[in-house]
């Protein structure tokens, strides 16, 4: 099994995948960063424009808009929610674990005596470390462009407990959808293939699960709320800091 890893960890390392994920999502970290700021300042003006402001009240009535100022405390939670970043993830896991099968690497592991259980199980473990590597170099990028951006903001009360169980459940939560997009890419162990299911997943999972759910109210009659055990809602609906026990307990389970 040590072999086994020290192998996986070297390809890692070698695979261009990787970096190349790595650089777009800080990319679109700091675009974010930029975005948030001038929509921010943008509104702002406009709401000082006083042949603006009514059309800004406007859009504040019809859209539930707050122009809230940012700052780092409070743009913390929507880093977590950031599809753009997942969809990178899937990508570089999808192509990591289909590139044995793909340069015909496994059949020679396999003669090894290497069990399907531990192969899959080293996989596995890369497929979080591929994850955490990218949420975490994003957001460290993310606090120091956040910083240089907005204040700290003011801290409230029980920030760090809320903060750390936040992340501590996004933890969770990652690594239940890493397992997901890991177990997509051992069994079809084809790179496109891998590909087009995990980003279709990630992309059309509530369209899927709606569906879902019109059926079960239809055929059974049951007012079952799907999303509620669906794991790709939870990095959304955690990007709070003040969660309830019972959306704490669900994220638990389903994980």
């Amino acid at each position: 099994m040590t072999n086994l890893l020290k192998s996986d960890f070297y390809k890692l390392l070698k695979s261009k995948h990787l970096y190349i994920c790595i650089i777009i999502s800080i990319a679109i970290t700091i675009m974010s960063l930029f975005s948030t700021n001038f929509t921010y300042n943008y509104m702002e003006q406009m709401l000082n424009d006083e042949s603006m402001s009514l059309e800004v009240q406007e859009i504040q009535e019809n859209y539930n808009f707050v122009n809230i100022k940012p700052n780092v405390v409070n743009q913390i939670p929507k880093f977590f929610a950031n599809e753009l970043i997942f969809t990178l993830i899937a990508i570089s896991i999808s192509m990591f674990c289909t590139a044995d099968f793909k340069s015909g690497t496994i059949k020679n592991i396999a003669s090894k005596g290497f069990r399907r259980e531990n192969i899959y199980l080293s996989k596995f473990i890369f497929s979080i470390f591929i994850c955490f590597a990218i949420i975490l170099i994003n957001f460290v990028v993310f606090l120091i462009g956040a910083s240089i951006f907005w204040e700290f903001g003011n801290i409230p009360n029980n920030f760090v407990p809320d903060l750390l169980r936040m992340c501590g459940l996004q933890f969770l939560t990652y690594i239940a959808i890493t397992s997901f997009f890991t177990m997509i890419s051992m069994l079809v162990k084809q790179n496109g293939v891998a590909l087009s299911i995990n980003i279709s997943i990630l992309y059309f999972y509530s369209l899927i699960v709606k569906l879902i759910s019109i059926i079960i109210h239809e055929v059974f009659k049951s007012h079952l709320i799907v999303e509620n055990y669906c794991i790709l809602y939870y990095p959304s609906i955690l990007a709070n800091y003040s969660l309830s026990s019972k959306t704490i307990l669900t994220c638990s389970l389903v994980s």
